[in-house]
């Protein structure tokens, strides 16, 4: 599993040139800083006063701030987060070599932090590709690669933009490598034997191809993978969210006659990366008949063309940026999207600029999930901030699964 800190949650706003807000979100229905004790106050008005600084470019007043929120409270996602912003300020200041360092040290204190360490690895490999040191990418793109395989963190979204320009971009190019000169046929090796039926059974093709890039989605209306010998006829397709192909109403999984062969029935998007598994730890139904389970596999590939667009927003109410704003007036904040929405949502934020979410409240949408309303209680005079999405918090998406570019979302009241 992955590893344990204390948890503060809110969000950070800032990055260099990758990302439009740094991710640490607080769920609506958590407590403000007003509502907790004295140190996670202060701890909150420390950070509050370091983004502050890095929102006015004052980097070299920024770092220390973050220091300080490390060295006092190294067990909360707030030194996670401070020791990750100590690098992203030092890159904006142009010290490549100083940014790469700090973000070095942050992964090595806090190497499987779900929803933390994830960020700094792909920031690290930003910094070494943008240093020019590949290799050096590579090595913490693979470290980060393995920890997703021994769950000690989550897998990625693949259609995360930060994740695309970062490791995304180091799988592409690896995709991307020709490939050898076919074996001469008086070398290559003899027909396949016939598999022993007490033993494992393996995968011996995948339509598309495992890892395959620009495969044709209007063509492809089924995955299907041959195995080496005749199952039980049994599945277990595993997966979900966004990467996970969307299966056409009323049909199911199918088995070929001889059970060598099963069939996914699928609907695939243009230029979309997906990945599921045949089979996992607690899912093992693809069996051999004799009872024995396919060890997991992981199924990834991606479409040709253009994605789907990401959604937009239509309108807020407030405004974004309005001033003297009616306190007592806005009960809720009013969100109007271009498209129809899967029904999520992240508002992220934290301490005392975040609104306060009435008790017993949370956020709704309209029936045609295109409007989504934040319930609040407002007071006078005050500026607030608050975002939706991050490139942690993704789960304002359209009913297509993309999800919404990170926006951040301020006003005052009079």
């Amino acid at each position: 599993m992955g590893q344990k800190i204390s948890v503060r949650r809110r969000c950070a706003w800032g990055w260099a040139a990758l990302i439009l807000l740094a991710a640490l979100c607080l769920p609506v229905a958590a407590q403000t800083a007003s509502k907790r004790g004295a140190p996670e106050a202060a701890a909150d008005a420390m950070l509050d006063r370091a983004e502050a600084l890095y929102a006015q470019k004052q980097y070299p007043n920024a770092i220390p701030v973050y220091q300080e929120i490390f060295n006092k409270y190294p067990q909360w996602n707030y030194a996670a987060h401070a020791l990750m912003m100590i690098g992203v300020c030092q890159d904006a200041m142009g010290q490549k070599d100083k940014a790469i360092e700090s973000l070095k040290f942050e992964i090595e204190k806090y190497p499987a932090v779900r929803g933390f360490s994830d960020t700094g690895y792909m920031m690290l490999v930003a910094a070494y590709q943008s240093a020019g040191k590949n290799d050096e990418a590579r090595e913490v793109a693979g470290r980060y690669r393995t920890l997703v395989a021994q769950g000690a963190l989550a897998p990625p979204d693949f259609n995360n933009r930060m994740y695309q320009n970062t490791i995304g971009k180091l799988d592409a190019a690896a995709t991307a490598q020709p490939a050898p000169n076919p074996t001469p046929a008086a070398t290559r090796a003899p027909a396949r034997q016939p598999a022993d039926p007490s033993g494992p059974p393996k995968i011996v093709s995948m339509e598309p191809a495992n890892g395959a890039a620009d495969v044709d989605p209007a063509a492809v209306k089924e995955l299907k993978v041959e195995f080496d010998m005749p199952m039980g006829g049994g599945f277990s397709w595993t997966g979900g969210g966004p990467n996970f192909p969307q299966i056409p109403e009323g049909q199911r999984p199918r088995w070929s006659d001889d059970r060598m062969t099963c069939y996914l029935p699928v609907l695939l998007k243009s230029g979309w990366q997906y990945r599921l598994g045949l089979n996992s730890k607690s899912h093992k139904n693809f069996r051999s008949q004799a009872g024995v389970p396919l060890t997991p596999v992981l199924y990834q590939f991606s479409t040709s063309g253009t994605p789907p667009p990401a959604p937009q927003i239509v309108s807020m109410e407030p405004a974004n940026g309005a001033a003297d704003v009616d306190a007592a007036a806005v009960k809720e904040l009013k969100v109007e999207f271009d498209v129809p929405m899967g029904g999520g949502f992240s508002w992220c934020g934290g301490g005392d600029h975040y609104p306060t979410v009435p008790q017993g409240q949370r956020p709704r949408w309209s029936d045609d999930r295109k409007t989504c309303y934040l319930p609040v209680q407002l007071k006078p005079g005050w500026s607030y901030q608050l975002g939706l999405n991050s490139p942690s918090f993704q789960n304002f998406r359209s009913a297509d699964g993309i999800p919404l570019s990170p926006v951040l979302y301020e006003f005052r009241t009079k």
